[in-house]
């Protein structure tokens, strides 16, 4: 039951992940293609240490109300190299639903980590079905 269990939930990582991941990037092309473009400032940077996250926070305008918000950043700089301003494609229905205009923030550093759980999904799938496989051999050999 053990093996099944493990090798199902595998089975959902290793399938799950990367059209979560597609599903992001789509609607990351989405903004980009029919948002709103509107410069925000970077005004602060925070490296997020050994089990925190690398982050951004920008102020933007949009319909004359102020947003400020934090946002993931990462690439080979992670959050140390980053201009005074940068643009974003915010959603007319939702201004702090926007896409910016870097592949290194976000939606493409949650994009580049899905091989990371799809990888994790492999090895479960394995084990699992490796269990499952031991303890059927095991329950044969007890009823011969």
């Amino acid at each position: 039951m053990f093996g099944t269990a493990l090798a199902l939930l595998g089975l959902a990582l290793l399938i799950g992940a990367p059209l979560q991941a597609a599903n992001t990037a789509g609607h990351w092309s989405d903004l980009k293609a029919g948002g709103v473009s509107v410069p925000a400032a970077v005004t602060k940077t925070e490296a997020g240490g050994t089990k925190g996250v690398d982050k951004i926070k920008l102020s933007y305008t949009y319909g004359g109300r102020a947003y400020e918000t934090w946002t993931r950043c990462g690439g080979t700089t992670g959050c140390r190299e980053w201009p005074a301003e940068v643009r974003l494609w915010i959603n007319p229905e939702d201004p702090e639903d926007f896409a910016k205009d870097s592949d290194s923030t976000d939606t493409w550093v949650h994009v580049r980590g899905t091989w990371l759980w799809t990888l994790f999904g492999l090895a479960m799938t394995a084990v699992g079905f490796l269990i499952f496989y031991l303890l059927a051999k095991d329950a044969r050999a007890k009823r011969s």
